[in-house]
């Protein structure tokens, strides 16, 4: 790294609202003028975010989860599923080019944490690990004025609600949807005792200072306090908040329950097929069009009696976490 390399301008936010902070560093890349770049450090309340084609269902606890006052998002970006909560730390390196420079974003990081006493190591795959362990994932988009390259930094995460939270508590379910790869992970507290969020952050903020890679001084932001000033904003955190973005935006897939086999598209039921070798043992009755144009989310509620008296499913997969 040198002075030669693009500078940074440098924000933080002060909220942890989840949809906001996705907006809001939505809302920084889409207004990137060219040549700029931008690091943007945000923390969440207790949220699960998975990749823009992945299976809600397929991948984590969300009905429970959601009913405890969790919040789920779809990100714009691939990858897998990560749990966030005030202990996890997300960077978001945003390039007004396509070219996200995942490689050199990851110096950048693994610099701050080396001033700490953190010698750490990008896998690959891109993932941060220390001993075999992983502590931040990474995830991509390129659209065509801008990159978007975040991540995680576990630095205090609750380890038992993210190994409870992404396991699937559904029976099978069949979908080309984007699998996530389970890691076994680490908090950076367990490597310096006592070691916060902030103290990353400014880390972060020193290794950028010490090679001359930012503009100004660190900006401190509060995305709602912006949201109601800005149309961008409020249209990029309504999309971020819409059922159709969330469940609707799911891939096609069948899920097996109650001797039948259920179609889901965009997130709704759509068709029924009685399974042959299961009629005899068949549990849902009746009239089965009231189901059909239902939310998922709403027909697995509803069918929760047929779920937990099936047979037929496969126990909970616990993540390798």
């Amino acid at each position: 790294m040198g002075s030669s390399e693009q500078r940074f301008s440098m924000f933080v936010s002060e909220s942890f609202d989840p949809y906001c902070n996705l907006a809001y560093e939505n809302f920084l890349a889409q207004n990137l003028k060219t040549g700029e770049s931008c690091l943007f450090f945000w923390t969440n309340e207790s949220s699960i975010f998975m990749g823009k084609f992945q299976n809600p269902w397929a991948e984590c606890g969300v009905t429970s989860f959601v009913e405890e006052g969790g919040k789920l998002l779809r990100r714009p970006t691939g990858g897998g599923c990560v749990y966030h909560d005030k202990g996890c730390l997300n960077f978001s390196f945003l390039h007004s080019e396509r070219d996200f420079r995942k490689d050199f974003n990851n110096s950048i990081i693994l610099e701050g944490l080396k001033s700490l006493g953190i010698n750490a190591s990008a896998n690959p795959r891109g993932d941060l690990v220390h001993s075999g362990k992983k502590f931040s994932g990474n995830a991509f988009r390129r659209a065509k004025n801008y990159s978007i390259h975040h991540g995680t930094l576990l630095i205090n995460t609750d380890l038992n609600k993210l190994n409870a939270t992404l396991c699937t508590q559904l029976g099978p379910i069949t979908t080309k949807a984007l699998p996530s790869i389970r890691s076994k992970v680490l908090n950076l507290s367990e490597l310096v005792h006592g070691l916060k969020v902030e103290d990353v952050v400014n880390s972060i903020w020193k290794a950028l200072k010490d090679f001359r890679l930012v503009n100004e001084s660190l900006v401190l932001v509060k995305p709602e306090l912006i949201l109601a000033k800005n149309q961008l904003l409020m249209d990029l955190h309504q999309k971020f908040c819409s059922w159709d973005w969330i469940y609707g935006q799911t891939p096609k897939f069948n899920y097996q329950v109650g001797g039948h086999k259920v179609f889901v598209e965009k997130g709704l039921v759509s068709q029924f097929e009685l399974m042959e070798s299961l009629a005899e043992e068949c549990l849902i009755k009746g009239d089965l069009a009231r189901y059909l144009g239902m939310p998922f989310d709403s027909f697995i509620n509803e069918t929760s009696d047929f779920r937990s008296s099936s047979n037929h499913l496969d126990p909970k997969h616990l993540p390798d976490q």
